[in-house]
Parts: structure tokens; sequence; C-alpha cells
């Protein structure tokens, strides 16, 4: 376990990080193809359990030892015990929820990620399309009675001068408020980073690189002639929100 521990621990500090776990894990080789062989569909180890489903486990288990009208030794040992799982499962699902809402550590670099018109606000548009770069599946961890809520409805939540946008200070005070929201970016982040989120500079990128691909080739279909023409308008119209954004964050920086 020790030399496991030290193959994904990239910078030796005796944890792994999520980052790690993803560049370090293939060079487990034997602990990789245990969990491959055990991937789902929905891309879940479909034996691990986790603390929620152990906690409903061992309740289902306590209850019925309790129903007996009599008990025997062993079963009055397996049921304290189970009963101190139960607690232990308590403290570490209270720890996660809590870590959950600590989005101060997260929250202002996934806010900035997402503004990309550097204007110092999020509009419905850059949530809605900040939402949709997110993984299509519900986060596999997620508080007690999660609500999962509209653009409109996460607007409204965070918004508290109701002007329409949410400030970075709206947002890290009334994120945890949205707690689906929260959820889901706790998940799709890594240092503060939604890695599948793509800014107005990256995809400006690949679209060029769309455009010169298409440009070297000898001989193009109307199909590819009318995609050549949609990318470079694309390209003209992400380089003005890319200009924009520059203006905007000259001005904010002037009005500090």
């Amino acid at each position: 376990m020790t030399d496991l521990v030290s193959g994904l621990d990239a910078n030796g500090d005796g944890s792994i990080s999520k980052d790690e776990w993803v560049q370090n894990l293939v060079s487990c080789s034997a602990l990789h193809a245990r969990i491959a062989l055990g991937i789902g569909d929905d891309g879940s180890v479909t034996n691990f359990r986790d603390f929620h489903e152990q906690f409903a486990k061992r309740t289902e288990q306590v209850a019925e030892l309790e129903a007996k009208a009599e008990r025997t030794e062993e079963e009055e040992a397996t049921l304290t015990s189970f009963k101190k799982q139960i607690q232990g499962l308590q403290k570490r699902i209270d720890e996660r929820n809590s870590n959950l809402l600590k989005v101060t550590e997260w929250g202002g670099s996934v806010f900035e990620q997402f503004d990309t018109d550097n204007s110092g606000t999020l509009n419905n548009k850059e949530l809605s399309r900040a939402l949709k770069s997110l993984p299509r599946k519900k986060p596999k961890y997620s508080p007690p009675n999660t609500k999962f809520q509209s653009v409109d409805e996460m607007i409204t939540t965070m918004d508290a001068d109701g002007d329409g946008m949410v400030s970075k200070e709206e947002w890290l005070d009334g994120i945890s408020k949205c707690s689906g929201l929260c959820a889901a970016l706790f998940d799709a982040q890594v240092d503060g980073a939604v890695l599948t989120f793509r800014s107005f500079e990256q995809q400006k990128a690949k679209r060029e690189g769309e455009v010169k691909a298409l440009e070297a080739k000898a001989t193009r279909t109307e199909e590819e002639e009318v995609e050549l023409a949609s990318y470079k308008k694309q390209i003209e119209s992400l380089g003005q929100k890319i200009g924009e954004a520059n203006a905007n964050k000259k001005k904010m920086a002037a009005s500090v």
C-alpha cells in the first residue's frame, strides 16, 4: 500500500490529489487493471460502496437485529459494532458535505474562468454556457435534499442586489445555496479549474486549427466550403469577444 501511494503521490505530501490520481493511475498497472474491470457504463466502480450506501446497509442491518425478540451474544456484539460504524460513517458523510461547501478554496478561480467577458459578473448566458460544459450526469456526492435548479433560479438565489447578474462576492456567498450546482462544480473542478470548459481563446485556437486543415486541402466539397466560411465568421466573432474581454479587464484594473 505504501508503494502504491508513493507511485500516485507526485508532490510527496502523503496524500493523493485528484490531479495526481488522474495523471499517475496508469503507472500503477495492477490497480489500474483492477479498477478497469469494475467500471460500469456510467463511469462508476460497480462493486464500490460510498459512505451513503454503507450507511444505508448498516442501518438496515441494525434495524433487523433490533427487531429480534432475542439476540445471541454474537448478535449483540455485531449490533454494537454496526452502531459504531454508523456513527463513523455519519461523521465522514458530514465531513464530505462540509467540504462540498468550502467554495472559498476553489470557487473564486472557477468564477473567473466562467466570467469570459471579464466584466466581474456572471450573466444568464455565461452561466448557461458554463453549465453546458459540465459532465451530463448527477454528481456522485451531494448533500442530502440537494436541489437541481434552472439557470434563472440559480441567478435569483445568488443575486443579492437584484441586478440580474452575479458578482464574485455574490457567487462565493450564495453558491452553497445552489447545492446541485455546488456539488457538480466540486466534482468537475481540479485546483479551481473546470477542465471541460473552453475559454474564448481556446475556442478560437480550435477553430483556427480547423480552418488551417480545411484550407490545406487541394479541393473542398461544397459542405466543407460552407463549414470553412462558418468557422471564419466564428473566429472573427471570438476575436471581437476577446478584444472586449481584454478591454473590460483593463477597465476593471484601472478602477481598483
